[in-house]
């Protein structure tokens, strides 16, 4: 399988103000992190910071507890391997997370773990010190966005939809179990909706097989699934060659480590959410977003009630609530104590949380994350922790062959893709018939205006009270040219209509839905055509230190 790399710094590709200046002019964010991700040094800094600051007493703790978990995966040896490794004072993790996604979710997930995987071996090789790659299953999260549906490209995008109509909103992950029949009909949704090929057959066999395996390990029945744990098998299994180790939050043992986090948030959660707020509002002077908008007497994690999370709220002075119960500040600690599996930290505590427990050499983050993180630094050293390298992760749009015909065909360069399908379209036929329609539209309505205006002031000068007539003018004449311009665009359409068709193609392709690609198309599409070896295909063309959007053209 050949594949050709091709850059683009094109603002379309870079999500918002905050991550396209992260990317291209660090030197204006870099107040707001802790390490400049893109020199090497910055590295070895941090690994000095670990070793310093890092309680290595946690150790063996922490393995013992991924490595039951991982082995409840069906893990690989490679995985158990990694883990035993982390048990070495002098090893470090590189870590990246996402929520659950169905039978993976959207690309860009996969792109993540490539991530993660690719800097763990090339920080392994520049330090000279063992590199664990690790997957934080965000399963205390409770957002349905990505594992209710999944969307595979055909001639049309195809999704294929889990009736989640009876789960109720805010239930965590770790809490949703579903039938097994529910999620063996979504793979054989999938399998009717994949084109007939060489590797079809693999990709169902393959995911009835992560069921199946999810099935045996459920803690409640072997009819019913965790989504979370499903979501943990398949990505664990793909990447099994490289040894991923899959973390998942819910485990009891994990939460109890958090219990210092949380006692600290109930004594400070005020100041904590002060400096929350007080770095959006610099953003925003800066220009920029604020990725988080806390809320002042709302702490920074969440009590699960029957599998709902719930908010935690002060009412009065010392005095917190969850739901209907009220408790005295000294009486939530207490209670939290006892019942630790039932919290989950918010997004300020969960990074926190991770590399407390962790010794994270740097956390590869989506645009998203890269943006919270940049409220959260202050709160870092509130803790007394270091925030780790921010590191972002691979992005990536694939450029198929019938594709790439197309957009040579057109002459459509990968900046273009910046305009919007309707502007493109125009800038094409103004290059096929050498003028520029919007233009010229532009300068009729222009002049045509400037006579009746011209007309409207002399006649005015005599003192007659026609304005509304004029006023009509003007508008009849801009519904016409606006007409005029529809019909010669629809003209030019009737007669060139292999340009209209080829945009329809690039544009459901790369850009589906209006939106990038890596958010919208599921991976098992590219998988069916170009077989498993498509992940590792993409792995050896992925660079580190390399941040850039690029074009994956499939050749």
């Amino acid at each position: 399988m050949n594949i050709k790399i091709v850059k683009t710094n094109s603002s379309r590709f870079y999500y918002n103000n905050l991550y396209r200046d992260y990317i291209f002019n660090f030197d204006k964010v870099s107040k707001y992190y802790q390490y400049d991700y893109r020199v090497i040094d910055s590295y070895r800094e941090r690994l000095k910071d670990i070793n310093a600051s890092y309680n290595h007493r946690l150790r063996p703790k922490i393995c013992s507890i991924l490595e039951e978990y991982n082995r409840r995966l069906d893990c690989s040896q490679k995985t158990i391997e990694n883990i035993n490794n982390l048990k070495d004072k002098n090893s470090i993790v590189v870590i990246g997370g996402q929520q659950p996604g169905l039978l993976t979710g959207p690309i860009f997930i996969i792109y993540k773990i490539l991530t993660v995987l690719k800097v763990s071996s090339f920080l392994e090789d520049k330090l000279k010190v063992r590199a664990v790659p690790c997957f934080w299953n965000a399963s205390d999260d409770s957002s349905l966005d990505q594992v209710n549906s999944l969307k595979i490209l055909n001639n049309d995008l195809d999704k294929i939809v889990l009736n989640l109509s009876d789960v109720i909103q805010g239930t965590r992950y770790s809490n949703f179990f579903l039938p097994s029949c529910s999620l063996k009909k979504v793979i054989n949704d999938l399998e009717n909706v994949l084109k007939s090929t060489d590797f079809k057959g693999a990709i169902t066999n393959f995911l009835n097989e992560c069921l199946n395996t999810a099935a045996n390990s459920s803690s409640k029945d072997d009819k019913n699934v965790s989504i979370s744990s499903f979501f943990s098998i398949i990505i664990s299994r793909m990447f099994s060659d490289y040894g991923l180790v899959v973390i998942d939050p819910a485990s009891e043992e994990l939460k109890s480590l958090s219990y210092w986090l949380l006692k600290y948030d109930i004594n400070n959660y005020q100041e904590i959410n002060n400096l929350v707020s007080s770095a959006g509002i610099k953003l925003k002077e800066n220009g920029y977003h604020a990725q988080l908008n806390s809320i002042p007497e709302t702490l920074n994690f969440f009590w699960n009630i029957s599998g709902v999370r719930k908010k935690i709220i002060s009412d009065r002075k010392n005095y917190f609530k969850i739901a209907n119960r009220r408790f005295k500040k000294e009486e939530l600690i207490s209670y939290i104590e006892k019942n630790i599996e039932k919290a989950s930290l918010n997004v300020v505590l969960r990074p926190i949380f991770q590399d407390g427990v962790l010794p994270v050499m740097c956390c590869v983050c989506g645009p998203g994350e890269v943006s919270y993180f940049a409220q959260l630094k202050e709160i870092y050293n509130l803790m007394n922790i270091k925030m780790p390298v921010i590191y972002p992760r691979f992005s990536a749009t694939i450029v198929e062959k019938k594709i790439k015909k197309v957009l040579n065909k057109l002459k459509v360069a990968y900046g273009d893709l910046s305009l919007n399908k309707g502007k493109l379209s125009r800038k094409i036929v103004g290059e096929k018939l050498n003028l520029d329609l919007d233009k010229l539209i532009l300068e009729l309505e222009n002049d045509v205006m400037v006579k009746i205006e011209k007309l409207e002031k002399n006649i005015s000068n005599y003192g007659m009270n026609i304005y509304s007539s004029f006023d009509r003018i003007k508008r009849n004449i801009r519904k016409e040219i606006s007409v005029l311009e529809k019909k010669l665009y629809s003209e030019y359409k009737n007669q060139n209509k292999y340009i209209f068709e080829g945009l329809d193609k690039i544009y459901n392709n790369l850009l589906p839905g209006d939106n990038l690609q890596e958010r919208e198309l599921n991976v098992w599409g590219y998988i069916n055509k170009y077989d498993f070896d498509f992940i590792n295909c993409l792995y050896l063309k992925f660079e580190p230190l390399d941040f850039s959007h690029k074009f994956i053209e499939i050749l």
